[in-house]
């Protein structure tokens, strides 16, 4: 009769009779910032976190669907959107990075000047190949760009060699051969083996997008997910933040 007790007590004291998997959406430039942070929360607390990549768009439409999460973490305006659908639980959504625009190349490569826009526009110009987000996948990179390209005059030149990554990292393009420079969020671009992180963006034409973090309405998990937002508000998420290209709002 003591048998089931004493069982209990065990799995109490090894912390697992309360672990936990948790499901966490998040854009792809938090993606290596949660490499960094993850490992020492599962250790921590003997829970699990499984990631889900994808762009803003992307995860959006995954909840617009039902598929189950306890965290999402993607630009504010879409996090708002999915709050005022009741998918996000009221008050949750908070300002959490905001992530520049930069540009990759391949190793050896000449550097081109981007410090300004004239230089930018020509160093495009020049481009064999250019890798970005393909904008119908919802990626705010790739929707900017898109944008900025009409802007500059310079649409039609680079729709003619563009090479458009449907919510994968653009930077695997240089790895690949297709492209000879890739633009897309500085978290991203820095994470590909195998490329150079050129630069930002000129200041004149750089994009920040204001990434937050939501927690899901139906989530069973809630008491979990807010220790694992403990630690993405810690010292270490600050400095990963930073190493990937990244800054508090």
């Amino acid at each position: 009769m003591k048998t089931i007790p004493i069982l209990l007590a065990i799995l109490l004291l090894s912390g697992t009779a309360h672990a936990t998997e948790l499901t966490v959406f998040s854009a792809t430039p938090f993606v290596p910032v949660l490499a960094d942070i993850v490992p020492g929360f599962q250790a921590r607390t003997h829970d699990t976190v499984k990631i889900v990549r994808d762009t803003s768009g992307g995860i959006v439409k995954r909840i617009e669907k039902g598929e189950a999460f306890d965290l999402a973490i993607a630009g504010m305006p879409s996090l708002e959107s999915l709050t005022a659908a009741g998918k996000i639980a009221a008050g949750s959504a908070t300002p959490f990075a905001k992530s520049g625009i930069g540009m990759a190349i391949a190793p050896g490569a000449p550097r081109p000047d981007i410090a300004t826009a004239d230089a930018f526009r020509r160093t495009l110009l020049d481009a064999r190949a250019i890798a970005y987000s393909d904008p119908a996948f919802g990626g705010t990179t790739g929707v900017y760009l898109t944008k900025l390209f009409e802007r500059l005059g310079i649409a039609d030149a680079v729709k003619a060699k563009a090479v458009m990554v449907p919510g994968g990292l653009a930077a695997e393009r240089i790895v690949s051969g297709q492209a000879d420079i890739a633009l897309q969020q500085m978290g991203e671009v820095m994470s590909v083996p195998g490329t150079v992180f050129l630069g930002p963006l000129p200041k004149e034409l750089q994009f920040f997008t204001i990434f937050g973090t939501g927690i899901a309405t139906a989530s069973p998990n809630a008491a979990a997910v807010r220790l694992l937002l403990t630690d993405l508000q810690g010292e270490a998420a600050t400095k990963a933040l930073a190493h990937h290209g990244m800054e508090k709002p």
